[in-house]
């Protein structure tokens, strides 16, 4: 399991609402003028007001702009490793979710430029949340569930699913995970498999809401039409444990459940982005 750093919204279990502050816990400064990320992954979102997204976007793209046209050695390695998703769906205010995912950090890499999008979003966004403040009540009409999920099914090519993990229960959170992990793999049913490798797992290095442990499933890409149910793939592959298995996951969670989002990726600067790589055909 992968160290996952940044924070990762103190409310993601329900709205993702703006960062207006606090970018300070985002970034280890380790030098004047000098951003650097200590974790190996780094994601970032931040939630822009419906009428400001072409400007949000324009920022993005002359950020994008400026790392390709950098003669840094490491500007490249960073803009390759940048990739920024928009949230399928509207939130219940009408604002626009953007995940800002950076996989690998380029180690001692300078990221003065990534605070600059901290700096957008904050331009265009309302409704700030201190990062570890408790969680508001959910809005009426938001998709939240109690785990497990029963039916997962993902409507767009990439997703990410939240989990806010009780401290205490992170050993047996972790258990059903491998066990899910196996199942993906070891099965016999080619769709599985392709979910299997896809699907990423994150922990994250800071702490989620009210001092909970936060890990992010990464769906990249999602398989059309697929079960992402923890519970139901757990149940195909063990049949005779799905019961304790259901305890140790359901047991598990923090808050009243997880939150699922369906991405579109915004479109890549000219020139600057690798092709994507090719998942297993079934």
């Amino acid at each position: 399991m992968r160290r996952l750093s940044g924070v990762l919204l103190a409310c993601a279990m329900f709205a993702v609402p703006a960062f207006t502050h606090g970018h300070g816990d985002l970034f280890a400064q380790s030098a004047p003028n000098k951003t650097t990320f200590t974790g190996d992954i780094v994601v970032m979102a931040f939630s822009i007001n419906p009428d400001k997204t072409a400007d949000y976007e324009k920022v993005i793209a002359q950020l994008k702009g400026a790392l390709s046209k950098s003669e840094a050695p490491e500007a490249k390695e960073q803009l390759a490793g940048w990739k920024i998703i928009k949230n399928a769906m509207p939130n219940p205010d009408g604002s626009i979710v953007y995940i800002h995912i950076i996989s690998p950090v380029v180690k001692g890499a300078d990221y003065s430029v990534f605070a600059a999008t901290a700096a957008a979003a904050t331009a265009q966004t309302s409704t700030p949340q201190t990062p570890g403040a408790p969680l508001p009540a959910p809005p009426p009409g938001q998709n939240v569930v109690s785990p497990p999920p029963l039916g997962r099914v993902f409507a767009a090519e990439q997703g990410l699913i939240f989990n806010a993990i009780r401290p205490d229960k992170v050993t047996d959170f972790e258990t059903v995970i491998a066990k899910l992990r196996a199942a993906l793999t070891n099965s016999k049913d080619p769709v599985r498999n392709q979910q299997g490798w896809g699907w990423k797992i994150f922990k994250a290095a800071e702490p989620g809401p009210n001092g909970s442990v936060l890990y992010v499933f990464v769906m990249d890409p999602t398989v059309k039409g697929a079960d992402y149910g923890v519970a139901k793939i757990l149940a195909e592959a063990y049949p005779t444990e799905i019961m304790e298995l259901y305890r140790m996951y359901a047991g598990a969670f923090a808050t009243a459940g997880q939150t699922l989002m369906n991405l579109q990726p915004l479109p890549a600067t000219p020139g600057a982005s690798a092709p994507p790589t090719t998942p297993p055909k079934p």
